[in-house]
């Protein structure tokens, strides 16, 4: 579960990670030392995106089976859904050479694994290195 919000402040942000019990990843060393930042904050070395996708990894794992759970759009769980459901939302091509699909709840955005999917997790697996 990831948020993104670059146009508050440090001290909306750290309020706001603690409300909702979230963890901050910063690259700011004056954020990390905030009091309410203390113990739910990640301090990111790594320039690159590898290097800062292999410290969060070393740091807590790579928990199995959440990997693309949630839709990319508005970061909604997707749930699976009946290929009868879906009929109408993807072209015909992907309706019929697919029989799973999951949906997002919030905004109705249809996945499937095709191969953008394996796209993405041979990028991911580039960045961490060949893991």
């Amino acid at each position: 579960d990831v948020e993104y919000e670059n146009s508050i402040g440090d001290k909306e942000l750290v309020e706001r990670a603690a409300k909702e019990g979230r963890t901050i990843l910063t690259r700011d060393h004056l954020l990390v030392k905030r009091r309410l930042a203390r113990g739910r904050s990640l301090f990111i070395t790594g320039v690159k995106a590898g290097e800062q996708l292999r410290q969060v990894v070393a740091d807590w794992g790579l928990p199995e089976g959440l990997f693309l759970t949630r839709c990319l759009r508005c970061n909604t769980v997707l749930v699976a859904v009946d290929k009868e459901a879906v009929e109408e939302k993807v072209p015909q091509y992907i309706y019929r050479t697919n029989d799973r699909f999951t949906a997002c709840l919030k905004c109705a955005r249809v996945y499937w694994a095709g191969s953008h999917r394996d796209n993405m997790l041979k990028d991911v697996e580039k960045l961490l290195g060949g893991r």
